[in-house]
């Protein structure tokens, strides 16, 4: 897994998480979609595995929850007042 932070120009930070798949299914998925044989699966030009508009990640449970945490308690998530 590799992290990046980055500032643009007008102070937005962005951060990039890759993680390469070590799943056994999502790397079939690939293989799949490389083949041109998954319709519902596609490759971004980024390089990610999608399912429909969502990111695929490896079924990690620390990866997940480390994803979850960053998504709820991150510097950079929005929670609105109810």
């Amino acid at each position: 897994m590799n992290t990046q932070l980055s500032v643009t120009n007008d102070g937005s930070v962005i951060a990039e998480l890759r993680a390469r798949p070590i799943d056994k299914e999502l790397q079939a998925k690939i293989t799949r979609c490389e083949a041109g044989i998954e319709s519902d699966f596609w490759i971004s030009t980024d390089g990610y595995l999608m399912f429909r508009e969502r990111i695929c990640v490896p079924n990690d449970e620390n990866l997940i929850q480390k994803i979850l945490q960053e998504a709820s308690s991150g510097c950079l998530s929005i929670h609105p007042k109810v």
